[in-house]
């Protein structure tokens, strides 16, 4: 009997170390956590001057010309806004540095479509606007309706391409010696 309570102890203490080893188990969590701040930026994919020169064609009775009359440059942009409901716009005043457009002609910068390896809502460029329309405090859109997105960062390639045209309207106001200097400022703002 002895053998008995023996053996049906060993079998006791085997059973309820399997079970105990069957029944263990246990579990950890962690939280991914994703933070999204609200982005603005801009820049222009080079920041050198655009120059226009006003010369003879090297023909008596020509008339005088801009030479080199387009130059393009690109705006770049990243926007992440707070809700599909909010926008921003890109605007642009000229002058109000050292000189504004001259009267006698009429500075344009034409917004093109946006080109490039960008993604997301990046808006739609409002096309030709006169910059002497565009004077220090009255501000003209150059792309409204941006969202979350960016244009990429290539330069001469990705944003939107912004070509700038000079043309004389009234020759007989200008005069040699003469230079301007006009600051063009380009903001990324809220639409409103």
């Amino acid at each position: 009997m002895k053998k008995f309570f023996v053996l049906l102890g060993a079998l006791a203490l085997v059973i309820s170390w399997a079970g105990a080893g069957l029944a263990e188990s246990d579990t950890d969590t962690h939280s991914v956590v994703i933070n999204i701040n609200e982005v603005a930026d801009l820049d222009l994919d080079n920041t050198g001057d655009i120059i226009f020169t006003i010369e003879g064609t090297g023909t008596g009775g020509d008339a005088f010309e801009v030479s080199e009359n387009v130059h393009t440059k690109y705006l770049q942009y990243t926007s992440i806004v707070p809700s599909d409901n909010e926008k921003r716009k890109i605007t642009v005043v000229a002058g109000g540095g050292a000189d504004d457009v001259p009267a006698w002609a009429t500075l344009n910068v034409d917004a093109g479509t946006v080109a490039g390896d960008g993604s997301g809502d990046l808006g739609t460029a409002q096309g030709i606007i006169d910059l002497g329309d565009a004077t220090a405090g009255e501000a003209k859109d150059v792309v409204t309706g941006i969202g979350s997105g960016y244009t990429g960062t290539t330069e001469s390639s990705d944003g939107v391409p912004l070509d700038y045209t000079l043309e004389i309207d009234e020759y007989d106001e200008v005069y040699s010696g003469s230079n301007y200097t006009i600051d063009v400022v380009y903001t990324l703002t809220q639409a409103e």
